[in-house]
Formats: C-alpha cells, sequence, structure tokens
C-alpha cells in the first residue's frame, strides 16, 4: 500500500478537474509551514469553525471561537 503524502494530495486537488471555487486546500499549523495548501488555520479547533463558515452556518465553532483562515499568498507555497 502506498501512502500519500499532504503534498501530493494539494498537488492533485490543484490538478484535479474541480472547479477552483470548490476546492478548499487547508493546512493546519504555525503559519511559517511551508506547503501546497491555499488556506492556513492555526489548530485543530479551527477547522470546525472554517467548515461552519463554508457552510454558512452562524454558529463561530464549537469552542466559541472564530475561525483564524488565511489565505495563503502563492510566493509562500513550496
Amino acid at each position: 500500500m502506498k501512502l500519500i503524502s499532504p503534498a501530493d494530495m494539494f498537488r492533485s486537488l490543484q490538478n484535479s478537474s474541480l472547479p477552483p471555487e470548490n476546492v478548499f486546500a487547508v493546512t493546519v499549523g504555525a503559519s511559517s509551514k511551508k506547503t501546497l495548501a491555499s488556506w492556513h488555520v492555526l489548530e485543530p479547533a479551527d477547522v470546525i469553525s472554517t467548515i461552519a463558515l463554508l457552510n454558512g452556518s452562524n454558529k463561530s465553532s464549537a469552542t466559541g471561537q472564530d475561525s483564524q483562515l488565511e489565505d495563503i499568498d502563492a510566493e509562500s507555497k513550496m
């Protein structure tokens, strides 16, 4: 069984036939972390609030905190 790295997954999403507005490649961790993802959140709890934002939910998150979703500019990508 071949393991797929996050970089492989993000690369596959970028090269897929999916409309770009329907692809949300997100990485979790420090903003200095270099990745092919288009978006970045600081903590795993931010994933829940980000999904709520994408879903149009009026709830910030399960923890009551606002999501820290950041668009990663093209220069910071691998």
